[in-house]
């Protein structure tokens, strides 16, 4: 998948979606996302070193599945994330702020 300055997206299904309801407006679900290499260097075709630092982008079209090629206005940045070579791995990271520690 790619975007305006970038050729490196991962489109990924979701499960289960998430519920997004905003102030005023009806409920949506995301269960597409696109992810993107956050750091030079960092690839996710292929995935050199655990974890990837990942941009994680919401389409905001509805025929994502039949297409290669975003343009401005068609997605938008929602978060920063990591993605772990196992469900294991993400589980024993482990951040400290503040102080305290949470796994």
């Amino acid at each position: 998948m790619s975007i305006p300055g970038r050729d490196d997206l991962l489109a990924i299904k979701i499960a289960p979606p998430v519920i997004v309801e905003r102030s005023g407006s009806r409920v949506r679900t995301i269960d597409i996302v696109l992810l993107a290499a956050r750091h030079v260097g960092g690839s996710l075709f292929p995935i050199v070193e655990w974890p990837v630092s990942v941009y994680v982008l919401r389409p905001l079209i509805n025929d994502i599945e039949n297409r290669d090629k975003l343009v401005e206005g068609e997605f938008e940045n929602i978060a920063w994330a990591e993605v772990y070579k196992s469900e294991d791995d993400a589980r024993r990271k482990t951040v400290t702020k503040y102080g305290s520690t949470y796994s």
